[in-house]
């Protein structure tokens, strides 16, 4: 990290991410800041703009922050997860089936549980399969403009292959079809071949 944060700057930071709801004014303000509104609005500002607060705050983000592989494996989970998962062989939602979904790691699929008046589970709620598959629809790219079909990826690959054979001359064609071929998942060697023909 680069300057040292001084005492109100690291208060600033922990009210900003907690507190201040990501205000800057109202961090500013719970940090010990001193002034109006529009003078603590400045002093908020001009914090965000300082890059060792960034850099802080960048820190402190990114602790917390699902990585990209992550949010996909739940999504698929949620995709994949079936009432199978939650109950016992007859059909029944017992307060031991937590136990079982939570060592099976599966409570992540519940969405929202009720209990009765006993402590027993009244109804339960997993999210939406449907849902997570169309999020993972839209990551793939399978359905990219609504009511349109998909391009082939393959004719796709043959004609950017062939626009960057024009542009660069000089590179040999199969360096250049190495690349297209990495961007679209496909074999270079198909990709000459298909171009030529």
């Amino acid at each position: 990290m680069g300057k040292e944060l001084t005492g109100k700057q690291k208060s600033f930071v922990y009210f900003y991410l907690g507190d201040a709801n990501f205000n800057a004014t109202e961090a500013a303000k719970l940090a010990g800041y001193k002034g109006s509104y529009g003078t603590l609005r400045v002093v908020g500002h001009e914090n965000l703009t300082k890059p060792n607060i960034r850099e802080a705050i960048a820190e402190h983000m990114q602790q917390f922050a699902m990585p990209a592989n992550e949010v996909l494996a739940r999504l698929s989970d949620q995709a994949r997860g079936s009432i199978e998962d939650l109950i016992d062989v007859d059909g029944y939602f017992i307060r031991d089936d937590l136990k079982k979904a939570k060592e099976r790691g599966k409570l992540h699929l519940i969405k929202k549980i009720t209990f009765n008046d006993f402590g027993g589970v009244k109804a339960f709620e997993l999210h939406d399969p449907q849902a997570a598959l169309v999020h993972l629809g839209k990551h793939h790219k399978l359905f990219d403009r609504a009511g349109e079909e998909t391009p082939n990826v393959k004719d796709l690959a043959i004609k950017a292959f062939q626009e960057l054979l024009a542009e660069y001359k000089d590179l040999p064609r199969e360096i250049v079809a190495e690349r297209v071929a990495k961007r679209f998942n496909i074999d270079s060697a198909e990709l000459i071949t298909e171009a030529v023909n």
